[in-house]
């Protein structure tokens, strides 16, 4: 885990994010990432992502997770590839369900049903 954020209680479920390292990702995945910040991936100021969303209530867990994500220490560039500045990203900046990036409700959403389904199978 790298970091955590208590999201609160919706609709009864504690909810929780993680960030989770995304070994599987690569700046080569994708065609939008500008010399210079591939160059800062290489050297390791930012990274690929993994947010994984917990939903619980009485010990049954739902989750639902998100790939992908940048975190860290981010080169945003003109479109000549010029550097504007750094920045640090982070999937879990934003306050209470907004978060990665606007996903965080619809995580948060996937997270409950599957936690509901679950209490719901138990109670049968």
């Amino acid at each position: 885990m790298i970091d955590s954020k208590h999201v609160g209680t919706i609709d009864g479920f504690d909810i929780n994010a993680v960030l989770v390292p995304d070994t599987d990702t690569s700046t080569d995945d994708y065609d939008c990432y500008t010399p210079k910040q591939v160059a800062a991936f290489n050297r390791h100021e930012w990274s690929f992502v993994g947010t994984i969303v917990t939903a619980s209530k009485a010990g049954i867990l739902g989750c639902a997770s998100l790939w992908g994500s940048e975190h860290g220490f981010y080169v945003v560039t003109d479109e000549d590839d010029n550097e504007i500045r750094t920045e640090w990203v982070s999937p879990l900046d934003g306050d209470g369900d907004d978060f990665i990036n606007g996903y965080g409700p619809g995580l948060i959403d996937e997270a409950i049903a599957i936690a509901q389904a679950k209490l719901k199978e138990l109670a049968e």
